[in-house]
């Protein structure tokens, strides 16, 4: 709770669970997470959680280095396009398991388009270890 400035009480918006649904949102349906030791996000991985329910899913950051922009798609084809800022680098996992390391700049990938949710062996990292 928190006070306006008229003193009525307010419940406050900073609360662990709105942050844990943005943080599903970025890490599992986008699929962004910093990669461990990375500062200022100058490394990250992208490993996106295909569903059948979430065709498509946006993800946007503003980074000291620039803006991380990654955008999926799950039709006929799993489509990934990333845009990596100059100074950072991105570890990218396809839902095939495939795995890419981009440098700055703009990228499309695509894999085999998938039913459903692909097994991971580690959700942090998406499988990937720096």
């Amino acid at each position: 709770m928190y006070a306006l400035p008229d003193g009525q009480p307010h419940e406050s918006l900073n609360h662990y669970s709105k942050g844990a649904v943005i943080r599903f949102l970025h890490e599992y349906t986008a699929g962004v997470r910093q990669a461990p030791g990375s500062a200022a996000w100058d490394s990250f991985h992208v490993a996106p959680t295909p569903s059948p329910e979430i065709s498509h899913a946006v993800f946007r950051l503003r980074t000291p280095h620039g803006l991380i922009d990654v955008e999926r798609r799950n039709t006929s084809v799993f489509t990934l396009h990333a845009h990596v800022p100059p100074g950072s680098t991105a570890a990218v996992t396809m839902p095939d398991g495939t795995l890419h390391r981009l440098g700055s700049g703009h990228h499309t990938l695509q894999a085999p388009a998938v039913e459903g949710p692909r097994p991971h062996g580690d959700l942090y990292t998406g499988g990937v270890t720096t």
